[in-house]
């Protein structure tokens, strides 16, 4: 007859369930033209994305930048890069914590 003496352990604890939700959007673009800038984003509207202009000051230069979003859904966001590659855009992604 054999025994094994198995040591108590601790019962594993899950890991808490991350509850930060994220907003994301992507940025189709950046000009220092307004005009630029506003045809982009009126283009983004045509093709049913939601998109704005957001003016900003880098190193005393303005800049027009267009974004598309906010996304609270990867797969719609997801979508949205898709339309824009297909239009030769390579845009940035941009992940914030939601309030």
């Amino acid at each position: 007859n054999q025994t094994v003496e198995a040591p108590k352990v601790e019962a594993y604890k899950s890991t808490p369930k991350n509850d930060i939700k994220y907003d994301y959007r992507l940025q189709a673009g950046s000009f220092r033209s307004e005009a630029d800038a506003e045809r982009l984003r009126a283009s983004l509207i045509l093709e049913g994305l939601t998109a704005y202009k957001q003016t900003t000051e880098v190193n005393g230069n303005t800049w027009h930048r267009v974004f598309v979003g906010p996304f609270q859904d990867r797969s719609k966001l997801n979508r949205a890069h898709d339309i824009l590659v297909a239009r030769s855009i390579s845009p940035l992604e941009f992940k914030e914590a939601r309030k």
